[in-house]
């Protein structure tokens, strides 16, 4: 693929002229450079009566071969040299080239003994430069050599005419040694351009024993460089441009003329492939977009976009494989900007729920190894949960098991490894054992978006088997433990609100799935449970004086429930009911682990209470007629609906009359009003069968687990009792209706989860 070196063009001016060194011999094409390496600038004195010409002749090996000297004297001559003259600093006319120079000089041997007289390698008169007088005598010598290039029938030319305009306007040696103060802007532009396509071109070289430059011509096409002769041009312009000396004594022109062959023959050129080199720098480039200023302290995250900024500034330009190297070089040290400490707690406990040995437990030296790579399993000894057989797949392939477990290569051999692409585990494993290890530089966004993508590579995998109801049941109880927190409780500056919010999040979705897997249950499961355990221990203290309110607000309930007078069962339920919640809470203030008490839920329990003292010392609110209750009178009557009076939920017929002692059904789901007329909490027994009803009040089915005991309610919501199949097994419950585990009941042996085992 050709490729044109955009850095050294981008160097290029409108100064790039032939020189005015010319050949009597004819060269061919590809020896031009030859040619040029020994170029050298015709010289020109002139005084009142004779111009001389020194015009060097090289042969076709680009040697000097010899000098011819020319004098002018007569009219003619001097009508033909003006013809070679270009005027001003800056030159004028189309840029000369070696061929247009071999079709212009076949067009008569009287012109090949100037060649082109460049005027700007004579060096202006600084003393007069800014003077009026100067520019007359400029404006002088440029009219009378247009003069001479078209001469009137009757005109009057000689070289003395010329030679005193010659004289005011510039010296009379060639603009050679000077660098400073004297140089005309012509010159200052050709040394600019040397020295920067020298500088250009430094990147191709390396160095012999006697640290003599030899270019680096594996950067070019092998052809090219032998048909250009790409080795010696480009050495001749590393030392034009790096030698002080050689610069300082050549002409302009020659300086000129060089660097534009550079130019040309670089844009026909074509470079070595670099597509590796390419690939490499925009794979890296990819990775550091991802990192986050979060992940750095103020002034490393300064040096990161410093070196981002200038690899993007070299790659832009870039062209040749040294090109895109550079650029790279400058994102590897963007990389390795050191960047904070991670947190790296998630992401253990993710990896950790993908391990279980034969108990069922899990341990941090399961995972504090260097990851397997492209097993088709995770994990490693047979400790781990997640295998091929366990989820379904299409014609033994998978997509999504691929994506979470298997590695692609680019080389597989069983000594070197290497990873063309890892899979979703593999990499978070991966960044996991680096950052534990403090290896590699992790990032917390390199972290945080692995374990995002092993959490989504994990729920797309698709079980095989359903999992037990308990287990969905559990979950459950933590969502609804987890839903109500606020982040106002916890002291939210650490990463433990996020994770906490991350793993409430992703427990949800899997509860709405119809048919989780195994071990993202088990994953969820285990992130929600620490995740709660890790927030309650940054919870905020509880003021005192929120907790001695507590304790006042629950003695006062208890007198009040203590000398009844004429509130109605209703009422007192509700304020017992309250008073015990509150009790329960304010038992929990100060504790550690995960059921320590809040501040938003010892407030809310405040709220309740005051509310159901409220509602308790405001009998006229209920009113008993034709022996059924109704809340409030006339149009304020509560009607057809469920209200919360106190901390009690109740349910009104459309008359507005309390269900009391009735089943009734909503949106599904059942409810008993007790003979209070309250809404059933917990555990109730109705008609000699024992129920439990979850906080919203809905009856519940299937398992539950109250106070560390599993229970069963059938379909119609009665808890069982005795020996029951349940999916496929069977359990043992005693009569309280908890679940045995574990142990022996007549002569059957049933496991830790209760199951009879066979």
């Amino acid at each position: 693929m050709k490729k044109i070196l955009a850095l050294a063009l981008a160097a290029t001016t409108a100064f790039s002229m032939f020189g005015s060194s010319l050949s009597a011999s004819a060269i061919d094409y590809m020896d031009e450079t030859a040619f040029l390496n020994d170029y050298n600038a015709t010289s020109v004195t002139i005084s009142a009566n004779k111009i001389t010409v020194s015009q060097p002749v090289a042969d076709k090996d680009g040697n000097v071969a010899e000098t011819k000297t020319y004098e002018i004297t007569e009219r003619q001559d001097l009508l033909n040299f003006a013809q070679h003259i270009v005027l001003g600093d800056t030159p004028s006319g189309a840029p000369q080239s070696y061929e247009a120079w071999k079709a212009w000089s076949g067009q008569g041997a009287a012109d090949n003994r100037y060649g082109m007289i460049y005027m700007y390698d004579y060096a202006l008169d600084k003393n007069v430069e800014n003077d009026d007088a100067y520019e007359s005598a400029l404006n002088d010598f440029k009219d009378y050599v247009n003069q001479l290039k078209n001469p009137q029938t009757n005109g009057s030319y000689s070289i003395e005419r010329l030679f005193s305009y010659w004289k005011e306007a510039y010296r009379t040696s060639p603009e050679v040694n000077v660098l400073s103060g004297g140089t005309s802007n012509v010159r200052w532009s050709a040394i600019n351009d040397a020295k920067l396509n020298s500088n250009n071109v430094r990147q191709y070289m390396t160095y012999d024993s006697n640290k003599n430059p030899i270019p680096d011509m594996t950067q070019f096409d092998p052809q090219d460089a032998a048909d250009y002769n790409v080795y010696p041009l480009i050495t001749a312009v590393y030392n034009l441009g790096r030698n002080e000396s050689v610069i300082n004594s050549s002409a302009t022109s020659r300086i000129v003329y060089i660097n534009k062959e550079y130019t040309r023959v670089i844009d026909e050129v074509s470079f070595a492939d670099t597509t590796n080199a390419m690939d490499d720098y925009y794979e890296l480039l990819s990775q550091i977009n991802e990192y986050e200023e979060s992940d750095y302290t103020a002034s490393a995250w300064r040096d990161v976009q410093s070196y981002v900024e200038k690899a993007e500034a070299a790659a832009e330009k870039a062209v040749t494989v040294n090109d895109w190297e550079k650029a790279l070089k400058y994102l590897k040290n963007a990389d390795a900007v050191s960047a904070k400490a991670v947190d790296y707690s998630a992401m253990q406990t993710a990896l950790m729920s993908l391990y279980a040995d034969a108990n069922g437990k899990t341990k941090v030296s399961y995972i504090e190894k260097a990851p397997p790579q492209g097993n088709g399993y995770v994990g490693v000894g047979g400790n781990y949960l997640y295998q091929k057989s366990d989820f379904k797949v299409r014609n033994g392939y998978s997509d999504e098991w691929n994506n979470f477990a298997v590695d692609t290569f680019k080389s597989n051999s069983s000594s070197n490894p290497v990873v063309d692409e890892y899979s979703a585990y593999s990499w978070a494993s991966k960044l996991y054992y680096d950052a534990r290890n403090s290896n590699g530089n992790v990032k917390q966004s390199q972290l945080d978006k692995a374990l995002e993508d092993l959490n989504e590579a994990v729920d797309a995998l698709t079980a095989t088997n359903s999992v037990d109801e308990w287990r969905i049941v559990k979950l459950q109880g933590l969502v609804d433990k987890a839903a109500g927190f606020q982040e106002s409780d916890f002291n939210t500056s650490s990463r433990k609100w996020t994770t906490f919010v991350n793993a409430l999040d992703s427990a949800e979705k899997t509860l709405a799935k119809a048919n989780p897997s195994s071990s993202e249950l088990d994953r969820v499961t285990n992130s929600l449970d620490t995740a709660l355990t890790d927030i309650k221990s940054s919870a905020k203290s509880v003021p005192s004086a929120t907790k001695d309110e507590l304790k006042d607000t629950i003695k006062e309930a208890d007198k009040l429930i203590a000398n009844v007078s004429t509130q109605t069962g209703a009422q007192v339920a509700a304020l017992r009911e309250a008073s015990d919640d509150a009790a329960d809470v304010y038992s929990r203030i100060g504790i550690s682990g995960k059921d320590k008490a809040v501040i938003s839920e010892v407030e809310g329990a405040i709220a309740d209470l005051k509310e159901a003292i409220v509602n308790f010392n405001n009998p006229q609110g209920w009113n008993k007629v034709d022996g059924k209750w109704y809340y409030g009178e006339g149009a304020e009557n509560y009607k057809g609906d469920w209200y919360k009076i106190g901390a009690t939920w109740f349910m009104f017929n459309d008359d507005g009359s309390l269900k009391v002692s009735e089943w009734f059904q909503r949106d599904g789901k059942w409810y008993w009003a007790n003979e209070n007329g309250g809404l059933a909490v917990g555990w109730a027994k109705v008609d000699g069968k024992w129920y439990f009803f979850k906080g919203n009040n809905a009856m519940k089915t299937g398992w539950e687990k109250v106070d560390n005991n599993w229970y069963y309610l059938s379909s119609s919501g009665a808890m069982v009792t005795g020996w029951n199949w349940i999916n496929g097994k069977c359990y043992y419950f005693y009569n309280s209706g908890a679940m045995a585990a574990n142990t022996t009941i007549g002569g059957y042996k049933v496991d830790a989860n209760g199951a009879w085992i066979a």
